[in-house]
């Protein structure tokens, strides 16, 4: 059976506070015990095939000091999103380097997450290779659909081809629940998620979430001109409409989520030059 785990070690400060059981000071000890027991019983016993090491060591502004009593609540970390990359790398690993006999890891694989340079506030263009195109297209491609419904969606419907084409992306459509308060509440948190990751420390701000369209994404150059043309919502509409026409979808709810997945990876890649 293969396996993997993550191990996050030290990635943010605390508030000091002599009332409290948790300590910064502590952390570098239990850090050091932790390893010795997962060296005695995870690794050493082959107990798993991948071990992912996540720590960071940049100390920002500290996090209330909270041992879990009154429902600690700190901001999104990038910390953990760089642990969550763990599971599709693990997944990722071809067999053959995950072999195992009567249960037990042949070789395991020990694995530390780095960016290309040190930076308070992580970028896109900060990934390494590898990173960047298991994340950049995907995320932007939310965020591109997100600013569109947010800042312009209004103007579409019942006016745009794309809008007008069956099934119809009408006003009754964008006051049903589905649209309203599912993906609607869903791209709030992702905001927020976003807000979070962006005002921490070490902080991922790879958007502008408030820019124009051909700013969006930080650290950018869009490709626009006399010929290439403007990246703006008339062009996100021409592009929504050329790839609706002749297109059967089975409900309003797919065409909607189908037609924007195609379309801001269209633009996404050709305008902003990122990678499928």
């Amino acid at each position: 059976m293969m396996a993997y785990a993550v191990t996050a070690l030290p990635y943010f400060n605390i508030e000091k506070d002599n009332d409290s059981p948790i300590q910064k000071s502590d952390f570098i000890g239990k850090t050091k015990a932790a390893l010795y027991y997962y060296k005695d019983n995870v690794t050493g016993n082959n107990s798993v095939n991948s071990l992912y090491y996540i720590a960071d060591d940049y100390s920002g502004k500290p996090y209330k000091n909270d041992p879990g009593d009154g429902g600690q609540k700190n901001d999104a970390h990038f910390v953990e999103l760089a642990s969550a990359l763990a599971i599709i790398d693990f997944l990722e690993t071809s067999d053959k380097e995950l072999e195992c006999v009567g249960g037990k890891a042949v070789k395991p694989i020990y694995k530390e997450f780095g960016i290309r340079k040190e930076t308070a506030d992580i970028k896109l263009s900060d990934f390494e290779d590898y990173t960047e195109r298991k994340i950049s297209l995907r995320l932007s491609q939310l965020a591109l659909f997100r600013k569109f419904l947010n800042e312009h969606l209004s103007n579409s419907v019942e006016k745009e081809a794309w809008s007008n084409d069956k099934p119809e992306i009408n006003r009754k459509f964008v006051d049903d629940s589905f649209y309203k308060t599912n993906l609607t509440e869903f791209l709030i948190s992702f905001g927020d998620w976003l807000k979070e990751l962006s005002e921490n420390r070490r902080g991922f701000s790879p958007f502008n979430l408030e820019s124009t369209l051909d700013s969006l994404i930080q650290d950018r150059t869009v490709k626009s001109g006399f010929f290439s043309g403007k990246v703006d919502f008339a062009m996100y509409d021409d592009k929504l409409s050329k790839k609706s026409k002749g297109k059967t979808y089975s409900s309003s709810q797919q065409k909607l989520i189908n037609l924007f997945f195609e379309t801001t990876e269209d633009i996404l890649t050709t305008k902003f030059g990122l990678k499928n």
